[in-house]
């Protein structure tokens, strides 16, 4: 879950830092809210406390559009059914670049921070209490592995996909624990047996 702290950066790329997120807010501020605000500063400072951090080199706007379509990736902006909705067009139309630019930079933060749809670290705070009883890592980490990091698409691909397993982990890890408890019943039963015969004697 997001810290306190996680919106801080090295000193050495604070100028950075405030530059690529005066866009990103003003952008979030006027056609998103202030979640995906939010989540553009953390997806930003992630990125600027990386070691030889990538956000030291290339084009201002090219990452400013990268990290907005990257928390659009994590919190399924495209899907018509979601609020807010967007286009992934409307982003690269919005600061007048191809979309192609915008796609190939935010798989680029996709792989570097090794986001997913609905990562818990950088889902909009809207959406936490919404999403399902799997944050632990280890399902975190099959969800991780069906995503295909696609920056758009039908949401029964990449979603479905996603839901599928998680609901498979889901149903594996209540099976276990009712074998478990089956176990433990057993175990009491028997022991209660002896205790009883043992009294009997």
């Amino acid at each position: 879950m997001a810290r306190a702290d996680d919106c801080s950066v090295p000193q050495n790329m604070q100028a950075v830092y405030d530059d690529v997120t005066r866009l990103t807010d003003e952008f979030c501020k006027a056609l998103l809210d202030e979640g995906y605000a939010l989540v553009c500063r953390r997806i930003a400072a992630a990125l600027c406390r990386k070691r030889s951090s990538p956000m030291a080199l290339g084009n201002l706007t090219h990452w400013v559009t990268g990290i907005i379509h990257a928390a659009g990736f994590v919190n399924f902006l495209w899907d018509r059914t979601q609020k807010p909705y967007m286009r992934a067009a409307e982003i690269s139309e919005r600061f007048d670049i191809s979309n192609n630019t915008v796609s190939l930079k935010s798989k680029g933060i996709q792989r570097a921070l090794r986001l997913i749809p609905l990562d818990p670290r950088y889902c909009l705070p809207s959406r936490l209490a919404d999403n399902p009883p799997c944050l632990d890592a280890r399902h975190w980490r099959l969800h991780r592995r069906c995503s295909t990091c696609a920056p758009e698409g039908p949401r029964g691909s990449l979603e479905a996909r996603a839901d599928s397993l998680l609901a498979g982990r889901l149903a594996q890890t209540q099976a276990e624990a009712c074998q478990r408890s089956a176990v433990c019943g057993k175990r009491a039963g028997d022991a209660t047996g002896q205790a009883g015969q043992a009294a009997a004697c």
